[in-house]
């Protein structure tokens, strides 16, 4: 894979567009990211890292996140941590892992299933994010559920 430059190039050329991407090609861009990391050993150099995470919460800050994709965030943050080993966990990504959860937890909590919680509590640990209260809220409505 080394000599064939297919892929960087498509890569180089998705991410010199991200920043005018709408957040819904963003997230399928993590997606599609998440699964060459996990599934093809694809390392993403540290800036395309930085742009995605700049990018994802540039949409997020700007209220752009649109409520149809919120069902999407648990896989979308666990998919986002699988790009950093734990020595490359930043604020940055707990922040953005942080921000998605929190939206995911206004919205979604009541509708929130097994799996969704353990993908939001699976990218929670991976990042070292640490919310009481989301963590609280989770555990209360989980348990619930499942009494």
């Amino acid at each position: 894979m080394q000599k064939d430059l297919r892929f960087k190039t498509l890569l180089d050329l998705v991410f010199s567009r991200l920043p005018e991407l709408a957040y819904e090609y963003v997230v399928t861009t993590v997606w599609s990211m998440g699964i060459c990391v996990s599934a093809f050993e694809l390392e993403l150099p540290e800036e395309i890292k930085l742009r995605l995470l700049t990018v994802l919460n540039a949409h997020i800050d700007s209220g752009s996140v649109d409520p149809s994709s919120y069902a999407n965030i648990p896989s979308l943050v666990f998919s986002l941590t699988c790009f950093f080993t734990p020595e490359e966990m930043n604020e940055l990504v707990t922040e953005t892992v942080e921000k998605l959860s929190k939206i995911y937890c206004d919205v979604m909590l009541e509708r929130m299933d097994l799996l969704n919680c353990s993908s939001l509590l699976m990218s929670w640990g991976r990042s070292f994010m640490r919310n009481e209260e989301l963590l609280e809220r989770v555990s209360e409505e989980i348990f619930a559920k499942h009494r």
